[in-house]
């Protein structure tokens, strides 16, 4: 992989490193994200072969479903046709692939002068660097074979990235669009606090930190949310210095939901109420040195939350775009505030 800290810079403002500021790359022998197992980087460098202009990082959720968590373009070839060649980087090539431009040309490829049957049917020599970042990054993860039949690539568009919503929608394949609602939220912490703490005074379960000796049973939970095995990465979370875990259970064994938060966002909350989600949402917030928090809500599940979208200091919309069908193998009614960023859901 291209040196870190010269990445780590390119990607500071890309949507997983505003969630998760520092464990995304590899700095310091420190661990990260992208040493599980389960994700794969591409990385595209400019001629000089040294500066970075696109760089995308895929989960596999299973043999048949991917995550794209970061697919950023630099402004200078974000609308760009481009040529690029693969740099072999040994064995740690199949996991993170590094390509260099050799030629681009600003917008895309004019077909205006081919026969019929090579401008619908032939593959582009040159293609926007998302589309070389997609091929590489679903080639490592889930591979191509029965892509358009068996397979399913999943994408998150916040904000101000939608700029370039056209070109993975229309240009990349990302061509179906998300039934959930989401939003990104920021919201001041009294503000959620009152909103939430009536409905959490109404849950019986006691909250505790997660720790090696509740992680198992966090775990069980996570699987009666999803299908996808997820241990590797939920154990990495939590192994972050920066993230804190909260699970609301009855005693051993008996979880009623659990929550990740770090420093002024809540990452994730996974319950079976409302009144649970709202007891570990205060206990969140009551305990973050932050005045506002972030968080990306899953409207439509919980009554409460939706109607924060009135009160929040800030309010972006989410875009879910998927190459073939919306996600089933995830019970939405259990994710109050969605992982997105990192994961999936």
């Amino acid at each position: 992989m291209l040196a870190q800290p010269i990445l780590s810079s390119f990607i500071e403002n890309s949507l997983t490193a505003k969630v998760l500021p520092s464990g995304v790359l590899p700095l310091n022998n420190n661990p990260s994200l992208v040493e599980i197992a389960n994700f794969s980087t591409a990385t595209v460098v400019d001629r000089d072969g040294q500066t970075p202009v696109a760089f995308g990082i895929m989960s596999k959720c299973n043999s048949k479903q991917a995550y794209c968590m970061v697919g950023k373009v630099a402004d200078k070839y974000s609308r760009h046709s481009v040529i690029v060649e693969k740099c072999e980087e040994g064995e740690d090539d199949k996991k993170n692939a590094i390509f260099k431009i050799v030629d681009a040309t600003a917008g895309p490829v004019d077909k205006s002068l081919m026969r019929p049957y090579h401008a619908v049917f032939a593959e582009d020599e040159k293609k926007f660097l998302q589309v070389t970042l997609a091929d590489s990054l679903i080639e490592q993860t889930v591979g191509t074979f029965n892509m358009d039949m068996e397979k399913n690539i999943t994408i998150d568009v916040v904000g101000a990235e939608g700029s370039n919503l056209d070109i993975w929608r229309d240009r990349t394949g990302f061509v179906v669009t998300d039934s959930n609602r989401f939003a990104q939220m920021t919201v001041d912490k009294n503000v959620l606090l009152d909103t939430f703490a009536n409905e959490g005074s109404k849950c019986t379960s006691t909250v505790s930190t997660i720790n090696k000796d509740n992680m198992g049973d966090v775990l069980d939970f996570d699987e009666t949310v999803t299908m996808y095995n997820r241990s590797s990465y939920l154990n990495y979370l939590i192994g972050n210095e920066q993230i804190t875990g909260f699970v609301a259970s009855y005693g051993a064994g008996s979880v009623a939901g659990y929550a990740l938060a770090s420093k002024d966002r809540i990452l994730a909350v996974y319950t079976e109420s409302t009144e649970t989600a709202s007891k570990l949402i205060t206990t969140i917030a009551s305990n973050s040195p932050s005045d506002e928090i972030t968080f990306f809500a899953n409207l439509g599940v919980n009554t409460l939350m939706d109607g924060l979208q009135e009160k929040a200091v800030v309010v972006e919309l989410v875009t879910r775009l998927h190459t073939r069908t919306r996600n089933v193998q995830v019970k939405w009614n259990k994710v109050a505030i969605a992982n997105i960023g990192l994961s999936i859901f």
